[in-house]
């Protein structure tokens, strides 16, 4: 049981929809699921965030979506359990609003 791809951050766009994918390979039946990390412990995910095939999905990404999240893969083939935590950051790309077609750029 391993992960195909292990992430420690990752950055979601405020205001929009924002997803988080845990994707394992491994023997037998695996079964993937995410947690948020708090006060010491494991929250599930609350609605309206959801886990769809081991992709952890805010509906419509805020602020307080910051912070420490596991994910934790099962397979029943020898019991296997592996975890990764994945620090979300939550932000607001730059926008350009203003583009001028006519701008000359002079080197010296």
């Amino acid at each position: 049981l391993q992960f195909v791809r292990e992430i420690k951050e990752h950055f979601l766009e405020v205001n929009v929809q924002g997803k988080v994918t845990c994707k394992v390979r491994g023997y037998g039946e695996l079964d993937v699921d995410w947690f948020r990390k708090r006060n010491g412990g494991l929250e599930p995910i609350k609605r309206p965030n959801q886990v769809e095939n081991g992709v952890l999905i805010f509906q419509y990404v805020q602020k307080q979506d910051a912070g420490e999240n596991v994910c934790i893969a099962r397979s029943n083939y020898q019991n296997g359990e592996i975890q990764m935590n994945v620090k979300v950051i939550v932000g607001e790309k730059p926008r350009i609003s203003d583009i001028s077609t006519n701008q000359t750029i002079q080197e010296g």
